[in-house]
């Protein structure tokens, strides 16, 4: 059930991501995709919980070294920011996109199936 719902969740998140609509949530501007993008994260953190196979390969379930790093040091240049929150904001979307959409969709491209389907829909 929650695999499923993780595989909607990414099939929403391409489907409205190309689209320039927006909404403003105290003066930033959030796409559709954003939400989304945290609850389908939300829902698939439920379900590595749930299932605990995260213990027998937990480097499966964490995101590279390398994207942590990434952010670490797009962190420490929020101190320097002129605007804090337009800093904030931008940090809080690239965490969003680097650790939270990685994770999601890299678990996506190990079943060949939902992975054919995604791409699709991409291109459409």
């Amino acid at each position: 059930m929650i695999t499923r719902l993780v595989t909607i969740g990414l099939f929403l998140i391409i489907l409205v991501s190309p689209t320039q609509f927006s909404f403003a949530v105290k003066g930033a501007h959030l796409s559709l995709a954003d939400p989304l993008i945290w609850l389908t994260g939300l829902v698939w953190v439920i379900g590595v919980i749930f299932k605990a196979e995260w213990r027998n390969k937990p480097s499966n379930y964490f995101p590279p070294l390398i994207n942590i790093l990434f952010q670490v040091l797009i962190g420490l240049s929020v101190f320097k920011a002129e605007n804090l929150f337009a800093a904030d904001k931008e940090l809080f979307q690239i965490i969003e996109y680097v650790i939270v959409a990685f994770l999601l969709f890299s678990r996506a491209v190990s079943d060949r199936k939902t992975l054919d389907r995604l791409v699709s829909l991409f291109l459409v």
